[in-house]
């Protein structure tokens, strides 16, 4: 059996409801966009996709775009590294719609404690993206 589909209007209501979230910039984010313009060109903050999901930061290297998001500890269960459910369903769509997505977790970020260190280990993480 098939799932009733919504109407058009309350499609749309729910899609300007979503788009309409609140967002934070947080600490852990300004630093990482800060390494990232190093690394990357056009970098944005909080950008909205068409799907209405809002991304942390994006931008190109070597000319493919890429999102990257910055998983502070709201996006992990309490006292582990595993995500949270919405934090997954976030990243299963993001991927579904072709975007190419880089996470940086909070503890990692945090085990680089040097410029350098940090610059090093999102080199790494970008070097992984397939083109």
């Amino acid at each position: 059996a098939s799932w009733p589909s919504f109407s058009e209007a309350f499609q749309k209501r729910c899609h300007a409801a979503f788009v309409r979230s609140a967002f934070t910039t947080s600490q852990l984010q300004r630093e990482v966009q800060g390494v990232l313009a190093t690394l990357a060109t056009d970098v944005q903050e909080e950008v909205l996709t068409r799907q209405g999901y809002r991304l942390d930061l994006a931008g190109k290297r070597r000319g493919v775009e890429f999102a990257l998001e910055v998983d502070g500890p709201s996006h992990y269960h309490e006292g582990t590294q595993q995500p949270n459910a919405s934090t997954l369903l976030k990243r299963r769509q993001l991927r579904h719609f072709g975007t190419r997505l880089v996470v940086v977790p909070y503890w990692e970020w945090d085990a680089q404690n040097r410029e350098e260190e940090r610059r090093a280990y999102l080199e790494r993480l970008l070097s992984h993206m397939q083109p």
